[in-house]
């Protein structure tokens, strides 16, 4: 009885404090949902038994152990307890599960770039040195076919004619459950690719999974034909995904015990967006992101590469997560960083410029307007008009089964799937597999063409409801104090301040020569 009621005493000491290493998300936090992150010398094979232990000792529910990316674990507890859990010596951050969102495509107005009558800029872009030299080609001597691509997204869609017959989808699986209990089920196959049915099928979000594989690797649209891995973390009826799911999909590829492809060459591709600064009056914490140490985690055991956009705010790269991992020419890091890259509006311009819609002559500024800079960027690729695949859904709706879009999401999986490639050349070449540094290194090397930046100016904008891409652009301190939708989730301001090119980053390329007849 004493031991307990001076842990009682303990905790509420601890209710008012609000440790440097416990970073919270007003406005789009899960309620009570924290990810607890173990100390960097926590072995694999003892993260079960520390989870539990802190678990016991702190009063917290576990949801679910990650041992094989991220050393930690997901759990549920009132505040204070997640306060003193937080001084205790094993951990080393604590960060509140938060709403981030499903990309979202921007609509824009094979050995050759030309199918369905529609020319693919980006395809013949990626393999010639400047725009002056495009010749309406893609040549693809190395397939990928022997790689496989992780594909962190909203599904793919398996049966969809650029992933061929029998699907070179190899696995779909489901990581966006509703998390209604503790004891919620994270792993489990989802056969039908998800968000199939009913109006989820026309919603923009849910085709984004399918367009980024068949950039990555369709049949005709893709700058590869990799094995695909489905990893859908995205929640078809709000379009929301928690960072937690993200982890989730990350400590599958990781877990020997579940990924029965892991040790075969392979790529991972995220295209999305993961902001690390959620609180602009708070920034203390703004150096720790659970995922971003999830991602580095899996590469460092994996030994993959890991792709990821830069995103699409017209900011700072930097400020998103795993993107502040970067490797770079100025920075060794884990991740690759994919900014994009557009053509001008004039036939006799041959420079490449950074991606960015505008309104009028004024750059139109927030979520969707344009490609991150900064130093966090590793490399630009195509990011304007990319022709990749719908959801054959949308085919009964609009007659099409092929669309344009913008947008930094199909800039990576080009880097991504031109990786591949480069992987499985050279295992045929030297009969072993390059490194996750070597691939992006080699990128970095091969890379040429300057890439025009736009600047944009410092701002604000404002976060409302359930949904992270329904926002605004608001001055500090104008976004609405009211919570709008689920308990927990409501308005957050976000600051990004103005960047140039200042990594370095350089236009992707890769040149094989003519394929043979």
């Amino acid at each position: 009885m004493r031991h307990l009621i001076l842990l009682v005493l303990f905790f509420a000491a601890m209710a008012d404090a609000s440790p440097a290493n416990v970073i919270r998300h007003p406005g789009v936090g899960v309620e009570g949902e924290y990810m607890v992150v173990l100390q960097d010398q926590a072995a694999t094979e003892g993260v079960p038994g520390v989870a539990r232990s802190l678990a016991a000792t702190y009063n917290v529910s576990i949801h679910t152990i990650w041992q094989y990316s991220l050393r930690g674990f997901l759990c549920h507890g009132p505040e204070q307890n997640i306060n003193a859990m937080a001084g205790d010596p094993r951990v080393k951050f604590i960060e509140q599960n938060f709403v981030t969102g499903a990309p979202q495509p921007r609509m824009s107005a094979m050995q050759y770039t030309s199918f369905n009558n529609e020319y693919q800029w980006h395809l013949d872009r990626v393999d010639e040195l400047s725009i002056a030299n495009l010749d309406g080609q893609h040549n693809m001597c190395t397939e990928g076919r022997t790689v496989y691509a992780y594909v962190i997204d909203s599904g793919v869609q398996s049966d969809h004619p650029q992933f061929e017959t029998p699907t070179r989808v190899v696995e779909s699986l489901d990581f966006s459950p509703e998390r209604s209990s503790p004891s919620t089920t994270v792993f489990s196959n989802d056969l039908t690719n998800g968000c199939t049915t009913g109006a989820n099928t026309t919603n923009p979000s849910f085709w984004h999974g399918t367009a980024v594989a068949s950039v990555l690797a369709g049949t005709q649209v893709g700058v590869a034909k990799t094995q695909i891995i489905s990893l859908k973390v995205a929640r078809c009826d709000s379009k929301i995904v928690l960072t937690a799911d993200l982890i989730d999909a990350v400590e599958w590829i990781a877990d020997p015990n579940l990924n029965t492809h892991l040790g075969e060459p392979g790529v991972v591709n995220h295209s999305g967006y993961v902001p690390k600064w959620r609180d602009d009056t708070d920034p203390s914490g703004s150096d720790f992101s659970a995922y971003s140490q999830a991602v580095a985690n899996l590469v460092t055991e994996t030994d993959m590469p890991f792709f990821t956009s830069a995103d699409n705010f017209s900011a700072d790269a930097c400020e998103f997560a795993p993107n502040d991992r970067a490797h770079t020419n100025f920075m060794s890091g884990t991740v690759f960083v994919v900014g994009g890259s557009s053509a001008s509006d004039s036939s006799s311009d041959t420079n490449d410029y950074r991606w960015q819609n505008a309104t009028s002559s004024v750059p139109d500024i927030g979520l969707d307007s344009g490609s991150n800079a900064g130093e966090c960027v590793s490399i630009y690729a195509p990011a304007n008009d990319i022709y990749a695949a719908r959801h054959s859904a949308y085919e009964t709706v609009y007659g099409v089964l092929y669309d344009w879009a913008d947008g930094t999401s199909f800039s990576s999986p080009l880097v991504a799937g031109i990786a591949a490639r480069y992987i499985e050349k050279q295992i045929a070449q030297t009969s072993t597999k390059p490194s996750a540094v070597a691939v992006y290194n080699w990128l970095l090397g091969n890379a040429s063409a300057t890439v025009y930046n736009v600047q944009t100016p410092e701002y604000w904008y404002c976060h409302e409801g359930t949904d992270p891409t329904e926002t605004y652009r608001s001055d500090p301190g104008n976004c609405s104090s009211t919570r709008i939708g689920q308990t927990g989730l409501g308005t957050a301001a976000f600051h990004f301040p103005s960047v140039s090119n200042d990594s370095g980053a350089e236009m992707v390329y890769w040149d094989e020569g003519y394929c043979p007849p």
